[in-house]
């Protein structure tokens, strides 16, 4: 990517972080001690686009901990570039906000492949089996189901009292950036 693309997309991303700090607040606190989030989510990452779901228990006034379950494919028809991954994770929200709750973490789970097999969606082409090419970086550096870890950044915005978007991006063996819906129960 150009060095000018990369400066201007910093911009647009420095410009939407400055953007959520400027929203207006309301009187409900967005994060405290017994609260629990279920957050529902689209994402994208170097395992490809998917969904996800996470709950978190706010154990403690500036820290939770919670699960989460991720499915990310490149093409969800073919088992080889399709994954699971079921993780903990703990993270440490940034105090106490109206509408706004900030929160860094870390997360670690057991990344898994729907098949370790790359013959399995093969076309036969005749007398030879061909397996099919990926050019996934992911996939080509772990052949295997492997341990997954990351370290993430995230906000959940409340429009309403108890109902809110969220978003999240990590950085890891497994990346992603992640948008949804957030409900506190």
């Amino acid at each position: 990517m150009p060095k000018d693309k990369k400066i201007i997309n910093m911009k647009n991303f420095l410009l939407f972080i400055l953007l959520l700090f400027a929203l207006q607040i309301s009187a409900q606190e967005a994060y405290t001690k017994g609260d629990v989030f279920i957050d529902v989510q689209t994402s994208i990452g170097n395992a490809g686009v998917g969904y996800a779901g996470e709950i978190h228990y706010a154990f403690a006034p500036l820290f939770s901990v919670g699960a989460q379950f991720n499915s990310q494919s490149f093409n969800f028809n073919d088992k080889y570039i399709t994954s699971f991954l079921p993780e903990l994770t703990a993270d440490f929200h940034f105090g106490k906000r109206a509408t706004i709750d900030w929160y860094a973490g870390l997360s670690g789970g057991y990344f898994i492949w729907q098949s370790n097999d790359p013959y399995e969606n093969a076309g036969n082409t005749g007398c030879v089996i061909t397996p099919p090419t990926y050019d996934i970086s992911l996939r080509n550096n772990h052949e295997n189901n492997f341990i997954a870890w990351n370290a993430h950044l995230g906000f959940r915005y409340f429009i309403f009292k108890k109902v809110g978007i969220n978003g999240q991006a990590a950085l890891g063996n497994v990346r992603w950036f992640k948008v949804g819906v957030s409900v506190k129960i």
